[in-house]
């Protein structure tokens, strides 16, 4: 009996220029791409946004070839990595204050700009 996996092909890494060329070309199209609406309209214009984008990489000599979903991933992950660092950098600028999640309480507590279930509470802000 013979067991055949199928390895998925391993893709490249984004190299640095290939990052920027792509921060480059949602910058042109950040307004469509970043929509928040999800009807037929929109949803067309932001495939579309997808498809000028893995177009523009085609055309490019000096980035390789990428598939749109492999973009999108992409952007996302640096979404991702962007959100986590900005709480990194916030948590470090509050870190005498004491931070915990938000449980729905009746207390009176201020969230954090930009850091989702972090809040401080008001009495540590008074000991400022």
């Amino acid at each position: 009996m013979e067991i055949s996996a199928k390895n998925r092909e391993r893709n490249f890494n984004f190299d640095v220029e290939e990052t920027e060329f792509l921060l480059q070309c949602i910058s042109e199209r950040v307004d469509t791409i970043e929509n928040k609406k999800t009807d037929l309209k929109s949803m067309h214009a932001k495939s579309s946004s997808w498809n000028a984008i893995e177009e523009a990489f085609s055309i490019n000599p000096n980035v390789k070839k990428r598939s749109k979903e492999q973009l999108f991933d992409k952007w996302r992950n640096l979404k991702v990595l962007y959100k986590t660092a900005q709480a990194t950098i916030t948590a470090e600028h509050f870190s005498g204050l004491k931070l915990m999640h938000f449980d729905k309480q009746g207390k009176r507590r201020f969230k954090m700009p930009k850091v989702l279930s972090m809040v401080i509470l008001v009495e540590d802000c008074a000991k400022l």
